[in-house]
């Protein structure tokens, strides 16, 4: 189900193939919100890596999708669980063949329509800057299994780095889902989104919308899929974002909304 929150400024803003560009999350929004989160790698050779994941996803999970602890909380329990997770893939000695295996069985699901709203950004030569919180190397290994790693497409995520094919830390500090935002993209790619006045940004939780900066907001429409917890969670996001989807909404529902 769609609901348009704003109607005013979804009608105001027209979208042209050269007048804006895409900011999006990738984990249960380029994906299904059905499917396993691209920290959700598994070990296969240990059962304790699994159960230890599972134990922080089950800790930390509730919180980061809970909209009435304050920002300073959440940002809290928030550092501590990337910090961990990392942690917890350099103990266990992360393969990069790990990785691909992970990716080649099919265990990152797509939105319904995700490889059509892609393909569409591609063709009209619409620049996507996804920022996520996730892995970036699964990140790019899914959208390359996937036939859609297209040249408009711009990451800036978690980069983990490998020694003889074993994990040893990331490239940066860890993006987690209250620190990140559009800024260190526009640095790198400013020169892709010149003279694009409008964006649309997509994103499950409600600190998404901080992937842009409040200055930007009025020229973004902003689109929220909500998948789990609809009942407790649905007037949060009607107050937040413009157009908000729920029950694994596809992308082609939504740009029938964006490009009528």
């Amino acid at each position: 189900m769609i609901f348009i929150t704003n109607k005013e400024k979804c009608n105001k803003i027209k979208l042209e193939k050269d007048n804006y560009y895409i900011v999006s999350d990738f984990d249960q929004t380029i994906t299904s919100g059905k499917s396993i989160g691209t920290w959700g790698i598994n070990i296969n050779r240990s059962e304790n890596f699994i159960k230890e994941r599972d134990k922080l996803y089950n800790k930390y999970r509730p919180i980061e999708i809970d909209n009435n602890i304050s920002k300073d909380e959440k940002f809290k329990a928030m550092k501590e669980w990337y910090e961990k997770s990392l942690n917890l893939l350099l103990e266990y000695k992360l393969e990069e063949k790990e990785l691909i295996e992970n990716v080649t069985s099919n265990r990152f699901k797509l939105r319904n329509g995700a490889i059509e709203f892609l393909n569409k950004m591609n063709k009209d030569n619409v620049p996507v800057l996804i920022l996520s919180a996730g892995i970036g190397n699964v990140i790019n290994m899914v959208l390359e299994h996937n036939n859609i790693l297209f040249e408009n497409i711009y990451l800036d995520s978690n980069i983990l780095k490998f020694e003889n094919g074993i994990a040893k830390g990331i490239s940066n500090n860890v993006i987690h889902t209250m620190n990140k935002n559009s800024k260190a993209l526009i640095q790198k790619f400013g020169d892709k989104i010149e003279g694009r006045k409008n964006i649309v940004l997509f994103g499950d939780i409600l600190s998404d919308i901080n992937m842009v900066s409040k200055d930007d907001l009025a020229r973004t429409i902003t689109v929220g899929f909500l998948d789990s917890k609809i009942d407790e969670n649905i007037e949060f996001y009607k107050n937040n974002f413009d157009i908000v989807c729920t029950e694994d909404t596809s992308f082609i529902d939504v740009m029938e909304i964006l490009f009528r």
